[in-house]
């Protein structure tokens, strides 16, 4: 499955499904909150279990 297919499908199943927006601000905002979640805070094994973000700043120090 590609990869952009993937990230909306977590999206929708682990945060717009579970929250129910109820507006377009309340589903902008979880849309957001998920995205600095998987951008920013996610760990994966892959990654030897960092964040992304502790994956770039290890990689450019």
């Amino acid at each position: 499955m590609p990869y952009a297919k993937v990230v909306f499908l977590h999206l929708k199943t682990e945060k717009l499904n579970l929250n129910n927006p109820k507006t377009m601000e309340e589903a902008r905002h979880h849309i957001a909150e998920y995205l600095n979640h998987y951008n920013e805070e996610r760990f994966e094994s892959k990654r030897n279990d960092l964040s992304p973000k502790e994956f770039r700043e290890k990689v450019i120090s």
